[in-house]
């Protein structure tokens, strides 16, 4: 093994585009699919779908979000139906498969799909085995901005993002935990 890499204990590993090839243009699929969804729910046509869904895209930093903020959307809902597309375009990847296999460690898989999608990707391309968990968009993570006073404290904060703005994490950390012995 790379001798760089042999204090690594813990692998996590992305999903789309990255453990299968991005030439099998799953996305596109899942696009085409969350157009349909937005032409259905705001009964618009192709063109108005297509600019929601880049809007919601580039304000939100995904489309769900932006569909979750603004129109009320329910995730599960939305990630049901926008992943229910055919995993013929991806196929078992042996090389990939012996070489998880190989590597030391735990094995985690990252994903803004949902687990279901998730689960059935690492099937198609026979890798499933090889993982711990994995953690997807309904993992719920919650983000903790630290405004410390520094020059950078404070840059490219964004609400729309962060669940909590604090200032000390020891503070933080007394204040959630209560008072201990």
């Amino acid at each position: 093994m790379d001798p760089r890499f042999a204090h690594v204990t813990d692998w996590i590993f992305d999903l789309d585009n990255c453990l299968y090839p991005a030439s099998t243009e799953l996305f596109a699929l899942i696009d085409e699919r969350m157009g349909a969804y937005i032409q259905r729910l705001l009964r618009c046509d192709p063109v108005e779908a297509r600019r929601v869904q880049k809007a919601h895209f580039h304000a939100h930093g995904t489309t769900l979000a932006g569909l979750m903020a603004e129109h009320g959307v329910d995730p599960h809902e939305f990630l049901e139906d926008v992943h229910a597309i055919p995993l013929d375009r991806v196929s078992p990847d042996a090389r990939l498969a012996k070489g998880l296999g190989r590597l030391p460690g735990r094995k985690f898989v990252f994903t803004n799909g949902d687990a279901p999608y998730a689960t059935r990707v690492l099937q198609a391309i026979g890798v499933h085995e090889h993982f711990e968990d994995l953690h997807d968009i309904h993992a719920g993570m919650t983000t903790v901005w630290v405004d410390n006073g520094s020059e950078r404290g404070n840059h490219d904060y964004d609400s729309a993002i962060v669940d909590l703005r604090i200032t000390d994490v020891g503070e933080w950390l007394h204040d959630m935990l209560g008072e201990q012995g």
